[in-house]
């Protein structure tokens, strides 16, 4: 057989600027999941001390048994141990399970544009030719159109949203009302600015996508000023979506996402993601075709040292102390069971947790055949890794062009593989 060529690591292109923000605080957890005594009301945006009771769970208790008797010696196989200790729905698994599961995390988060591309190289290691020329037209030898695209990014999050601010709280309607006029003035200058290929995006894609995240924080700030605590999860995943709809990606929420399932042993693992972004060029909805997974709080959690050290930023960002152990367990339990559904085959998927209106993109990447031997409970050969970026928040200029170069980067490569895969099934036909 012949020897398949080793794929290089992939050159890195651009800088992705960082973003220092505010963070939100309480972690806030859907209705079905929720425990009605943990219950804490907060005004949106604001912190809230929250300990990490989920340590002292029986979940976690459970998990740590495990962990013991994984690390028993005299066990030669760890059958029967994992479908004793995860949960039948990921919305109650928190990152103490990250251990049996063998998957690993960064304690340091990362830029989003570097995560992207040190992800796709572990994503497409099986194929070489075409990881060599995603490379070429994302970073070595970047297209005219790729260039246009992102200038036409940049200038309708710059100068199409004119919100620059940390917590939803900040936004008035007088705000969006100024938004709203000059949006209609960046119609024109976009016009002239851009040449014809960022100039077809806009008209296309991009002018729609920013009238609707207009539309949808008018509804949230309305919302808010009825009631402080109107505003929902729900709408924060459809600023979400519309957001990302700039972008050109296709996204759909939580009631148009069916559940997936996970197989562990005997038994079934059930999960259902608040959104996912996907190939919409593929007509069997069952077929390969997810390339992230969204997972949306309202709010999150974080340790008290951190609340009471004038809520460090730097510190918060490199430690990761943002992402709270329920909101990392329940990502990775969704992403887990829809790697039978990615563009990547089960090498891995790209994620984005989103808290209020910070987004955190995120990569998992596993080893072949870990699905398979996750199913028959014996991992003891095969591990993943999960990485995670500082986050970015969308409602801050800096935030946003931070997460320009990697959402239009995503974009044309899910327009790239969707070629390839078409390419490849006619020739199969």
């Amino acid at each position: 057989m012949e020897e398949k060529e080793s794929t290089p690591r992939p050159e890195k292109s651009g800088n992705s600027s960082t973003d220092s923000v505010e963070h939100e605080t309480k972690e806030y957890t859907p209705s079905h999941c929720r425990n009605p005594s943990s219950s804490q009301k907060c005004s949106i945006g604001k912190r809230k001390i929250s300990s990490r009771e989920s340590e002292n769970s029986e979940t976690g208790s459970t998990a740590k048994r495990l962990l013991s008797e994984i690390s028993d010696s005299s066990r030669s196989d760890n059958s029967g141990l994992l479908s004793a200790v995860l949960p039948h729905n990921t919305c109650n698994w928190t990152d103490l399970l990250f251990p049996p599961l063998q998957i690993s995390e960064n304690k340091r988060s990362e830029d989003a544009m570097i995560i992207f591309s040190n992800a796709y190289y572990d994503f497409l290691k099986d194929e070489v030719d075409m990881f060599k020329e995603l490379n070429e037209i994302l970073n070595l030898n970047p297209s005219k159109q790729l260039k246009e695209e992102q200038k036409c990014f940049e200038h309708a999050v710059t100068y199409g949203i004119t919100i620059d601010c940390e917590l939803l709280d900040d936004v008035t309607i007088a705000d969006l009302e100024h938004m709203e006029v000059k949006m209609n003035e960046v119609l024109v200058s976009a016009s002239n600015l851009l040449e014809d290929t960022g100039r077809n995006i806009w008209e296309r894609t991009v002018w729609r996508s920013l009238e609707m995240f207009l539309s949808q924080l008018f509804h949230m700030v309305r919302r808010r000023t009825e009631d402080p605590d109107g505003v929902s999860e729900g709408m924060f995943t459809e600023l979400f979506m519309c957001f990302m709809r700039i972008f050109g990606l296709e996204i759909f929420g939580f009631s148009n996402v069916k559940n997936y399932k996970l197989k562990v042993g005997n038994g079934t693992v059930i999960s259902k993601p608040d959104a996912i972004i996907y190939n919409p060029r593929q007509k069997n909805m069952d077929c390969s075709q997810v390339i992230a997974v969204v997972k949306v709080k309202k709010n999150y959690s974080m340790k008290k040292e951190y609340c009471s050290d004038l809520l460090s930023k730097e510190k918060m960002q490199h430690s990761l102390e943002y992402l709270a152990s329920e909101v990392k367990g329940q990502h990775m339990g969704e992403m887990l069971s829809l790697l039978p559904s990615s563009v990547f085959g089960t090498n891995g998927i790209f994620g984005f947790i989103v808290q209020g209106t910070n987004v955190t993109f995120v990569s998992l990447a596993v080893e072949k055949n870990y699905l398979e031997c996750l199913a028959s409970e014996n991992l003891q050969k095969k591990s993943g890794k999960v990485t995670y970026s500082k986050e970015y928040n969308i409602l801050s200029k800096s935030g946003r062009l931070s997460l320009v170069q990697v959402l239009s980067h995503l974009s044309v490569m899910l327009k790239y593989l969707n070629k390839c895969y078409v390419q490849k099934s006619k020739m199969q036909n």
